[in-house]
């Protein structure tokens, strides 16, 4: 139910959108009045991070009202500039919620296995598309190890295998002490009649129904379908449902993929490549279906996603000049110019959309649905610096602050001394910021005398009754003392003799952990062999050349 002040701000907010977008001037102006800040406000934060604390604040503050999580939503100006704060500083301040942004499917195991299997065939065996095949945790993976599969990639890199012959033929024995592991590893993986040679070693024209049968048959040789089964049962007994629900998500997608490419394909000859490309293009731009673990969460998504009447407080952040409304850049090969060319010269039942038209019908019903989301509060909210860069304030908030009067306006700054019980989230949020807010009053320390008073209040009730607070003052008391290391390491990181020079100085003075990596625990840099025409000249110097001049000589 909406109250009736609450319905009578939100109609002036739409008309004056309104009258805006319609370049109308009025003979009695708008005017939402401070009598009107209980139900909606403009935020003007003083970066992001602030914006993001005041909002958990406020949430918080509610909550203690008797206010319910479900009852916010939240809309962001930009979901990938706010996503990672966000997320930090909800947790901080114990604040559950369900971020609905999109999330691709590319990432998955199944997904990229599937992408390395058509670079393989694609490219002949590229050195880094057989890695990433077998670091996809799906190939035989209960079977290899991470360090197993470490040492065939620098074996590989090191020695610069390429080509399918190089990868089915048995590798040429080395000083590696590790090499009958990996030529293991190649002749089970790679070498001949192994699932992946038999399955890729077909280049003829087949039907896309043998196509789909020959994959199904590789699947459960290489016990890639056990595999995803283990990974879906793993998350399952470790309660992570989310992970569970997505390895089912793609796995019924790709059943999908696979039964629509038979409706379509089943009696069409093609080769594997093209078998491979049509199933990949199936998979690798879908998308999670986003559910949230808990009814009582806040919910987070794109300001664009927002209905009327969406929610009792909805707060939209981020809405600086860049983002609201946000501009949509026209990529197609027509420019909006050409294409209102093409339409004053067609019929009138003819026409082609003219994307900037569209654009801002969009945009302007969008911040129509937006005056009117909330049921008992609507905040706007602008940060002045995002990501280290100064913005502009939008257009449609100037609008808004030029017919408000001035208590409309608040400005959020970031935890300081001047805030009072109303400022205060939750313990771990006082904790993470009493550092700051105890400097910031021993330096005015004349000043803020009842501030001083409160904060040093805080101070003894978290002392008091928390205990990790308690335990972590007592940490800090406690200075760090060395640890000198024992003989045994001693012996084994050092000679008897300890030999330097001017250069083991110069390379400590300039970075102690590269020398210590180097000089103490030396560790080898990874070596490139490049066999360029230098190289091979001397080669056949020595070799041949040298011993021919002496037995002429």
């Amino acid at each position: 139910m909406i109250k009736k002040g609450v319905n009578k701000v939100y109609n002036k907010l739409t008309e004056l959108v309104k009258q805006d977008q319609s370049y109308v001037l009025s003979d009695n102006p708008i005017v939402i009045t401070d009598s009107e800040k209980d139900t909606f406000e403009i935020w003007e934060a003083v970066n992001q991070t602030a914006e993001i604390e005041g909002l958990a604040k406020e949430i918080r503050r509610k909550i203690s009202e008797g206010a319910r999580f479900k009852e916010f939503t939240i809309l962001l100006g930009d979901p990938q500039q706010y996503e990672i704060s966000m997320k930090e500083i909800f947790e901080l301040y114990e604040i559950p919620f369900f971020f609905a942004a999109e999330e691709k499917m590319s990432h998955h195991p199944l997904i990229v296995f599937m992408e390395s299997l058509y670079a393989i065939k694609s490219n002949n065996y590229r050195p880094d598309d057989v890695v990433n095949l077998i670091k996809c945790q799906l190939y035989f993976q209960s079977e290899i190890s991470q360090n197993q599969i470490d040492h065939f990639e620098y074996f590989v890199h090191q020695n610069k295998i390429q080509g399918k012959k190089k990868f089915n033929s048995p590798f040429e024995e080395t000083e590696d002490a590790k090499f009958l592991e990996i030529e293991n590893l190649r002749q089970r993986l790679l070498g001949e009649n192994s699932p992946l040679d038999d399955f890729l070693s077909n280049n003829h024209a087949v039907s896309g129904k043998t196509w789909v049968t020959k994959f199904q048959k590789f699947m459960e040789d290489g016990r890639i379908i056990d595999e995803l089964n283990q990974l879906y049962q793993d998350s399952e007994m470790s309660n992570d449902h989310q992970m569970a629900s997505k390895h089912e998500q793609v796995w019924a997608l790709f059943m999908s993929v696979l039964k629509e490419f038979l409706g379509v394909f089943a009696d069409t000859k093609m080769k594997i490549v093209d078998f491979l490309d049509i199933i990949l293009a199936g998979l690798k731009n879908a998308n999670y279906r986003q559910i949230p673990a808990n009814v009582d969460v806040v919910n987070i998504k794109d300001y664009e996603l927002v209905g009327p009447r969406t929610n009792k407080y909805v707060y939209a952040i981020g809405l600086s000049q860049t983002n609201f409304p946000r501009n949509k850049i026209n990529s197609t090969l027509l420019s909006d110019d050409e294409r209102a060319e093409i339409n004053q010269t067609s019929s009138d039942n003819q026409y082609i959309e003219q994307l900037n038209v569209v654009n801002y019908q969009k945009a302007t019903s969008t911040v129509l649905s937006l005056m009117n989301a909330a049921t008992e509060k609507l905040v706007l909210s602008v940060p002045k610096i995002v990501d280290n860069v100064q913005d502009d304030i939008s257009p449609i908030i100037q609008l808004l602050i030029n017919h408000s009067e001035p208590e409309i306006k608040r400005v959020i700054r970031p935890s300081n001394a001047e805030e009072s019980i109303e400022h205060i989230g939750n313990a771990r949020a006082v904790i993470a910021t009493i550092g700051k807010i105890e400097r910031e009053i021993n330096e005015n320390n004349t000043e803020n005398q009842p501030n001083k008073v409160f904060w040093s209040s805080i101070f003894r009730l978290l002392t008091k009754n928390n205990h990790d607070f308690q335990r972590l003052l007592i940490d800090l008391d406690q200075d760090i003392e060395p640890v000198n290391l024992s003989a045994a390491t001693i012996a084994q990181l050092y000679n008897k003799n300890i030999y330097a020079s001017v250069s083991a100085f110069e390379r400590f003075y300039n970075c102690e952990f590269q020398y210590f990596i180097e000089n103490t625990l030396k560790l080898e840099i990874f070596e490139d062999i490049d066999i360029n025409s230098k190289v091979v000249g001397n080669f056949f110097s020595i070799k041949y050349l040298k011993p021919f001049l002496l037995s002429h000589n």
